[in-house]
């Protein structure tokens, strides 16, 4: 393992990383950890995540596929300093996280 992944995976913050169709190509264990998933699960889901995840803007209101961040950022679209709320599909979270 290089200097590199090492720090990627044993930084406190979830950091994933995703190729240019919008799939999962790592994700570090801090990643793993909040959204309690294996390795294998994140990148099964990689290929469906609309499925799985809902994303709401922080005044409660899903936010549509083509609106979600990491979306935005395979369409090479800046995002400034946005907050979202994830949840799993079908459940509309209490609290929330920003991510």
């Amino acid at each position: 393992m290089t200097l590199c992944e090492l720090t990627i995976n044993n930084i406190p913050d979830d950091m994933i990383l995703y190729d240019e169709s919008g799939k999962i190509v790592k994700i570090n264990k801090a990643g793993l950890r909040i959204f309690k998933l294996t390795e294998e699960e994140a990148f099964k889901i990689s290929a469906d995540p609309h499925l799985h995840f809902d994303v709401y803007d922080m005044s409660n209101q899903k936010v549509p596929l083509n609106k979600r961040p990491g979306y935005r950022l395979v369409h090479n679209e800046k995002l400034n300093d946005e907050k979202y709320i994830v949840g799993q599909s079908s459940y509309r979270p209490q609290g929330h996280r920003n991510c």
